[in-house]
């Protein structure tokens, strides 16, 4: 299904065609651009079109005031080119920074004032889950695993909701940003936060990442009605395809949210002292899952090889012995084509 209109005016017709192709290249974004150079191309396309956004010049008059000649709004959100950083107006883009930054700029703009109840973008999409009451047992190398393998064939975000996952440290990646930022907007009644969340997501090989919680407290204060309304937002106004999440702590304390999931996959350990616990887990699940879901499949990944390279070791995954063993479990249960084994 197409995206929401985003309408891109610049008197440098070169500029306007390489960002519309960049955003239409970016399949996870929920715009669909379209290029003019010339106002009135940019009136009559919005005059019959309705546009989300319209990014616009700001020395452009009749524009910046985001009125049509006949009295309606030019778009939902006008923002305007500056050749200026720093000018103070939120509204107002650098037009010179990196076309990811400018995308993420016009995400975070638009998600303020996006209104509730926005169309959906696409259907449902599937929820992938990796939970286990143990520890040390590579749930969250098994959920970046599946998270990219997934990704190869169709769009993929993947969720930690780990305290302290370590997805960001181990590749180096920086941000300032984190899922809670997501549910303070929950918090705060905004529409728009999903497009907070997709403007502060990362790249790891073929999906994308919300940086996770970098407080246990943060995370642990987050109730059942608050991720529910987080993971809907998300399929509603997103456009990933499945959503791969680790559940961490969170599996136990809303084990409900299991209940969600497509497919619940449960890393176990081969000791006597694991069983136990797991069956234990188990146990206090009946009654609580789908009967379509019945029981999480267990996962003993304990003797498969895992990359050694720290730098390259979350996209090398997939790759690993580990992510050989991950892939047939997504084919036998029909969530990646290919013949089962």
């Amino acid at each position: 299904m197409p995206g929401k209109i985003l309408a891109i005016c610049d008197e440098d017709s070169l500029y306007a065609d390489a960002l519309m192709q960049y955003i239409n290249r970016r399949k996870k974004v929920p715009f669909e651009a379209h290029a003019f150079s010339e106002p009135e191309g940019l009136a009559a396309f919005c005059g019959e079109n309705h546009a989300a956004v319209a990014l616009v010049p700001k020395n452009n008059e009749m524009l910046r005031q985001g009125v049509l000649p006949d009295g309606r709004k030019l778009a939902d959100t006008v923002l305007l080119l500056t050749d200026h950083p720093d000018e103070g107006d939120p509204n107002c883009l650098y037009r010179f920074q990196s076309a990811g930054s400018l995308l993420q700029c016009i995400m975070e703009q638009y998600s303020h004032a996006s209104p509730a109840g926005a169309v959906l973008l696409q259907e449902k999409g599937d929820m992938i889950g990796v939970y286990s009451p143990l520890g040390g047992c590579l749930k969250t190398s098994f959920s970046v695993a599946a998270a990219q393998l997934i990704g190869l064939e169709r769009p993929t975000l993947l969720l930690s909701l780990d305290a302290v996952s370590g997805l960001m440290q181990i590749g180096h990646r920086c941000g300032e940003r984190d899922l809670s930022e997501a549910v303070f907007y929950i918090r705060k009644g905004e529409a728009g936060f999903a497009y907070q969340l997709q403007a502060m997501c990362v790249s790891i090989g073929a999906c994308d990442l919300v940086p996770p919680f970098r407080s246990a407290q943060d995370l642990m204060s987050v109730r059942e009605e608050e991720w529910e309304m987080l993971l809907a937002g998300i399929q509603r106004e997103l456009n990933y395809q499945t959503i791969v999440i680790d559940f961490g702590q969170i599996g136990a304390r809303y084990p409900l949210l299991l209940t969600a999931c497509r497919c619940l996959y449960m890393p176990v350990k081969p000791d006597p002292l694991s069983e136990v616990r797991v069956s234990a887990f188990e146990r206090e699940m009946e009654g609580l899952l789908d009967p379509e879901l019945t029981r999480a499949s267990r996962v003993n990944l304990a003797n498969l090889k895992i990359p050694a390279d720290e730098d390259l070791f979350l996209e090398q995954l997939p790759y690993s012995e580990l992510g050989r063993c991950v892939r047939q479990l997504l084919i036998r249960d029909g969530v990646l084509a290919g013949e089962k084994s």
